[in-house]
């Protein structure tokens, strides 16, 4: 019937516009986040990181938002469903029967995200403030204390010798023990 039709019309706009703003909404966190991430970006590229990897890095995880977001989306719609079948779709009365959505609608859902998600994630990509490399010497040594400590984390995961443990710099007074370290 032609009400019927208009309301499966309506589902599917509602169902469409959410998609579309919460992938906005995803847009917008991503640019605030990568706004107040310029200072590892800057780490990032002066250790030898590339333009690609860190715009990759960032649509990867807009990728990634969607997605979790998709699926948290699915499992709750999966089991709202459940529960309107159970409470208004049982007994002579039953006001909807066999509430459910196709699996072909939800994958397409899903296809729709992550093709959006990664169409969003572009934008804070390029707008990603990347550091020429004068900024990047600034950023370095700006931070001698966060770069030791840096250093330091990683020898104790086993990325360094621990017996070659040295201070980044400074002017450490000798035999000064820094934090997670042999003395100096």
């Amino acid at each position: 019937t032609g009400f019927l039709k208009g309301m499966q019309f309506l589902t599917w706009f509602v169902g469409l516009a959410t998609l579309i703003a919460g992938v906005f909404a995803i847009g917008n966190i991503l640019l605030i986040t990568v706004k107040e991430r310029t200072k590892e970006i800057g780490v990032r590229r002066a250790l030898g990181a590339t333009p690609f990897e860190i715009k990759r890095q960032i649509v990867v995880e807009a990728v990634f938002l969607t997605m979790l977001a998709g699926l948290f989306g699915i499992i709750s719609g999966g089991w709202i469903l459940i529960a309107i079948d159970h409470f208004w779709g049982q007994g002579e009365d039953a006001i909807l029967v066999n509430a459910s959505v196709s699996i072909a609608v939800v994958f397409i859902a899903l296809i729709i995200l992550v093709i959006l998600g990664t169409l969003i994630g572009l934008i804070p990509a390029f707008k990603a403030k990347l550091p020429a490399a004068e900024d990047k010497l600034d950023l370095l040594s700006s931070s001698v204390e966060m770069r030791t400590r840096a250093y330091h984390k990683l020898a104790g995961l086993g990325f360094f010798p621990t017996n070659q443990m040295v201070v980044l710099g400074g002017d450490h007074a000798p035999g000064r023990k820094v934090r997670g370290g042999p003395k100096n």
